[in-house]
């Protein structure tokens, strides 16, 4: 087969099959495409058993390399193996054959022996006294050749919990193939099972650690004390990547005291309920006959993500806050219903929903994007929380920093951001810039792959204590 791979000045390498199906692999050097190209290669030649002509089109020319299907056993014209510096190694390649072959004869004969003597035993004595690993044993043989054995120094005071276990041995979990990356690439092209690299294997970590389940439910505070400081769709993307691994069972909740955009960022239900329509109705969700499935009419599900969002209100010409009681009474609702609950606040640090939201809190996240005056909140968010003192301030000194990137360019002073607040909170993260994040309703699928994985690791940062 034929295997085309072009490399860039810049080290970027790109594969493409007889199929014509791609794979781009950045690289930091052309000699380390080069490297790379030969090595995919090799790994086709030797998974798929097919002779492998690379073609590599770099900035010095064009190079043809072929590879037989499999290299490490090319032969000579007399048919002996060839080693890896050209030796001949065929002599001793035989006298070890022979050598594991005699091997090999003499332990069949032995266990060829020793099934016939306990055989012969058997019949000779019907009933006999054998021996078997130190332990003496009585073995009796069936009119029907079957045959059974009684262990003499059996001890029956043994508890339950002493008698062996056949199922561990049989449990351990191979690990999946390569569903990314070049490895990933040469499985879905040559139908291979490729083991994942190394960084595909931590993914899948990041994305097994998502989905646990805890005992009792956990809640999460997403703040910042300046408006447009991403808080919104911080809230959404972790209520997403929690459902989507775990299964559902996560509430987001819009905790503005009085208007939120929750609703704007995602999809409707049937219905225009929000949390004000819940409140009064709430009570009766905590009686014994309350039923969970009657909660869909106030909140909204997301079908693709898998979570449901309980709105705040929309209605400009609404005057009703909602107050610390009525927050105590929906999160008593929500925490019997769902196993997770990320709660989304307003900008005011003043008021009662905002002082609850804390008390109930199990961790916080700070959101901001790359503006100063957005991160100068989220500075001064953590310094409200640690001069309340107690849980606050617990909570502050365990926050999780998540910096969303305004637009590409912004790489450097996401990082500036985050180097700021390393020092004075448990983990920081950087989501790069994503169209998807700017406006609309928010999907995983719409994201691009390197955002999708930056806000799993955010996400099982924040979860990691629970």
């Amino acid at each position: 087969m034929k295997l085309n791979a072009t490399i860039t000045e810049d080290g970027v390498l790109t594969l493409e099959d007889s199929s014509k199906e791609k794979e781009t692999i950045p690289c930091t050097s052309v000699a380390a495409a080069r490297n790379e190209a030969r090595t995919i290669a090799d790994e086709i030649a030797r998974r798929a058993e097919v002779k492998v002509e690379l073609v590599v089109a770099d900035p010095s020319g064009v190079h043809i390399v072929t590879i037989p299907e499999d290299e490490a056993q090319a032969t000579t014209d007399d048919g002996n193996s060839l080693t890896t510096d050209g030796e001949i190694d065929g002599t001793v390649a035989d006298h070890k054959t022979e050598q594991y072959q005699d091997e090999e004869s003499q332990e069949e004969i032995r266990d060829n022996e020793t099934d016939r003597d306990i055989t012969l035993h058997a019949k000779d004595e019907e009933i006999s006294n054998i021996i078997i690993d130190g332990v003496t044993g009585i073995e009796s043989v069936d009119n029907d050749g079957s045959r059974h054995t009684i262990n003499a120094d059996a001890d029956p005071s043994l508890p339950p919990g002493e008698a062996p276990s056949f199922i561990e041995e049989y449990s351990q979990m191979s690990q999946a193939p390569a569903e990314l990356g070049w490895q990933g690439w040469l499985n879905r092209a040559f139908r291979l099972k490729i083991d994942p690299s190394s960084a595909e294997i931590e993914q899948r970590n990041i994305v097994k650690s998502l989905s646990q389940h805890w005992v009792g439910c956990r809640t999460i505070a997403v703040l910042n004390s300046k408006g447009g400081a991403n808080k919104t769709p911080t809230t959404i993307r972790l209520a997403s990547e929690l459902a989507i691994a775990g299964g559902g069972g996560v509430l987001a909740w819009d905790n503005n005291e009085s208007l939120g955009t929750m609703g704007w960022r995602t999809q409707k239900a049937e219905h225009n309920h929000t949390v004000l329509n819940l409140i009064p109705a709430a009570k009766r969700f905590l009686t014994s006959g309350a039923r969970r499935g009657d909660l869909a009419q106030y909140v909204h599900h997301q079908p693709e993500d898998a979570f449901d969002v309980l709105r705040s209100d929309e209605d400009p010409q609404n005057e009703h806050l909602v107050s610390g009681e009525e927050v105590d009474l929906i999160h008593e609702v929500a925490s019997r219903n769902w196993r997770a609950i990320v709660m989304d606040s307003g900008n005011s640090t003043r008021g009662e929903n905002f002082a609850r939201m804390i008390e109930h809190a199990d961790q916080i996240v700070v959101a901001t994007t790359t503006d100063s005056d957005k991160a100068q909140g989220a500075s001064a968010s953590i310094k409200a929380l640690v001069a309340r003192g107690g849980h606050a301030a617990e909570l502050a000194r365990n926050a999780v920093v998540i910096v969303s990137e305004l637009n590409p360019q912004h790489s450097l002073k996401a990082q500036t951001i985050v180097d700021g607040f390393a020092p004075i909170v448990r983990a920081t993260h950087i989501v790069p810039f994503d169209p998807a994040l700017v406006q609309g309703i928010m999907r995983a699928h719409d994201l691009k792959p390197a955002t999708r994985k930056a806000w799993q690791a955010a996400t099982a940062d924040v979860i990691s204590r629970f």
